[in-house]
């Protein structure tokens, strides 16, 4: 499935686990504080542009060498129970 690269104000406020109104509401404050905007052409926010910015504001890094880019998802650890998710 492609993921789409603009995300409406109802997947943006999902994202960050609240609902539209809340987002409404709060954007203009969000926006001072470097969150994107809505593209001007399109209306809606670059899906890339949020998950950077959630990014930025992530306080603890990974352990190291514990990165999940290019880790092996398929194979669970010892113990690990992957039902759950």
């Amino acid at each position: 499935m492609i993921e789409p690269a603009y995300l409406p104000d109802t997947l943006v406020a999902y994202h960050l686990g609240r609902k539209v109104t809340w987002l409404r509401t709060h954007r203009p404050k969000l926006e001072r504080d470097g969150f994107p905007k809505k593209d001007k052409l399109v209306g809606m926010t670059l899906r890339a542009d949020l998950e950077a910015w959630i990014a930025k504001r992530r306080r603890i890094a990974d352990p190291d060498g514990a990165s999940h880019k290019g880790a092996d998802t398929t194979t669970p650890l010892s113990g690990e129970n992957l039902n759950a998710f």
